[in-house]
């Protein structure tokens, strides 16, 4: 495994800390129970697929409406190859904790937060030193509604994650998102969210993006969302007996997930932009009118992680194609 090249670049770490202690500010915030009484999602509500949280909606592929709930799910991807930067092979266990909840703050007025604890545990063979250890995250996402007409939502969309690996600082891996924006009816089945997202990213510029939710329903048991932002791709969800008891849901997904990782021998922060992209098959069975289980397979194809100094990109190393298998299970109540 290739070192990481040491930097003498200084910059200023104001903003850099200002964005960690954001983080957590909107972390502790969404974290605080909110005074208002609990009621089902507005019928016009729409969730976003891309946020902070690591696709913290994955229990609901069909995005209807449903309570509160908490969901658990383990994920194994099976061993490749390293290349173009390293030798060896990896594979990876993941394990996620994901609560999600509504508000309905009055007729016009509506709020969904979701919070999301995500543990990822490498394991490299055939490496002579682990380029990172296991990494953690932490992230909320907070998405609040307005109704200004029948046929137009406005929206403001909040999210903040503190991600690091073993030996990197956690409190250093702060990111945050912030999107603003209409959701426009354009047919009694098909929805459109847009709007500008303004993105940190750790060792690396920030950057606004744009943000686009499309929703359709080309039939009772269909839906097709396709989307862009923090995570971009496209869902088909197929409702097979059209009560949402079963889902069946394929999905094509490029993500990109940053998370801090140990220092460099010359003591500069090092950060990693995991990317890939990720065909999957799931299906979603309800147990009862509370309990669900949903398993999956995907392929992970183009797997990168590339590592970033100072603003600067530094070594790489990409990841043979693979495929893992998902299972999880949570309540609504």
């Amino acid at each position: 495994m290739n070192k990481l090249p040491a930097s003498s670049a200084t910059p200023s770490q104001l903003f850099r800390h200002l964005r960690c202690w954001g983080a957590l500010g909107l972390l502790a915030l969404f974290a605080t129970p909110l005074g208002a009484q609990t009621a089902p999602a507005s019928a016009n509500s729409t969730t976003p697929n891309s946020t902070g949280t690591d696709d913290v909606h994955w229990w609901n592929p069909a995005n209807v409406e449903t309570p509160p709930w908490f969901g658990l799910e383990y994920e194994h991807e099976f061993s490749a190859s390293l290349k173009n930067g390293a030798t060896g092979s990896m594979d990876s266990n993941t394990f996620q904790i994901a609560h999600e909840k509504g508000f309905d703050l009055n007729n016009d007025n509506h709020l969904t937060m979701a919070m999301a604890y995500t543990f990822i545990n490498y394991n490299f063979s055939g490496v002579g030193t682990a380029p990172f250890g296991n990494v953690q995250k932490l992230g909320v996402n907070g998405h609040y509604t307005y109704d200004y007409n029948p046929d137009v939502q406005l929206f403001v969309d909040l999210s903040a994650q503190l991600a690091a690996a073993t030996a990197g600082s956690f409190s250093n891996g702060g990111q945050i998102s912030a999107t603003v924006g209409p959701v426009w009816w354009a047919a009694p089945d098909l929805t459109i969210a847009v709007g500008p997202m303004f993105y940190t990213r750790m060792e690396d510029s920030d950057t606004w993006i744009p943000y686009v939710d499309v929703k359709w329903t080309p039939g009772d048991n269909w839906l097709i969302n396709a989307y862009a932002g923090n995570s971009n791709g496209v869902k088909v969800s197929y409702d097979v007996f059209g009560n949402h008891a079963t889902v069946v849901e394929c999905s094509l997904d490029y993500n990109s997930h940053w998370f801090r990782a140990q220092n460099t021998p010359a003591g500069a922060s090092a950060a990693v932009d995991e990317t890939d992209t990720t065909l999957k098959l799931a299906v979603r069975q309800a147990l009862s009118e509370s309990v669900f289980v949903r398993g999956y397979i995907a392929g992970i194809f183009g797997s990168e992680y590339q590592f970033h100094v100072n603003g600067n990109s530094a070594n790489s190393f990409d990841v043979g194609t693979t495929f893992g298998l998902g299972l999880g299970a949570g309540m609504s109540f």
